[in-house]
């Protein structure tokens, strides 16, 4: 039996999950309105990662469009993404692959 050793670790259903976090500025005169924000659900959805996107006020789930559309996100709000889970890094890439230059600014990454 595995574990039943002294020394032996036990082994774990548990899998290491990781975060990665960024930051966009809506630069779209229109703020985050339906079809972007449709755009980036399309995206989420597809991905296994749980994302989150805060303002300074709230805080919505990527996946849902009725959360996107709560945080009232108009031209020159500042938006954190963070994504959670074992790629999270790869599905942040490919959430922000998916934003228009037009309609969002990425803030460059402080290391």
């Amino acid at each position: 039996m595995r574990g039943s050793e002294p020394n032996e670790p036990i082994p774990s259903p548990i899998q290491e999950l990781s975060i990665a976090e960024a930051e966009v500025i809506v630069i779209n005169e229109a703020g985050l309105h339906l079809r972007v924000a449709m755009r980036i659900v399309e995206v989420a959805t597809k991905l296994a990662e749980a994302i989150e996107i805060r303002t300074e006020e709230a805080c919505a789930n990527a996946k849902s469009m009725l959360d996107l559309m709560t945080l009232a996100a108009g031209p020159g709000t500042k938006l954190r993404f963070a994504v959670t889970g074992q790629q999270a890094s790869e599905s942040l890439r490919r959430l922000l692959a998916s934003l228009s230059p037009d309609e969002f600014e990425v803030l460059p990454t402080s290391s």
